[in-house]
């Protein structure tokens, strides 16, 4: 499931950020993977703080905020079961694309 949001709102992924974004067209974001346990999200804080520490240093013009990225998480998590994997890619224009993809179990 890949979903995006573009300055906190949810937009329709298949129309993706264009071919002139700076993400598209530079690679210019910051992507993170952080394992899910149905609802619960281990190192959650450490993973946003993460990225918020490199979308500062990168110099991300109109990066998203942690409400952005928090936003993205909790629409994902929604009725979630089992252990996954979600990956949360920021960039520029407030924009964060967001998926969510099953895993096997952690010993």
């Amino acid at each position: 499931m890949i979903r995006m949001w573009r300055s906190g709102v949810e937009t329709d992924p298949a129309r993706g950020p264009g071919a002139d974004h700076p993400l598209v067209r530079w690679g210019e974001g910051v992507f993170e993977t952080m394992r899910a346990v149905g609802a619960d999200l281990p190192l959650g804080e450490r993973h946003l703080d993460r990225m918020l520490s490199s979308l500062a240093s990168l110099s991300i013009p109109e990066p998203p905020g942690r409400g952005d990225l928090e936003q993205a998480l909790a629409a994902l998590q929604t009725g979630a079961v089992g252990p996954s994997r979600i990956r949360l890619t920021a960039a520029a224009g407030r924009t964060v694309i967001g998926e969510r993809v099953p895993a096997a179990e952690l010993p």
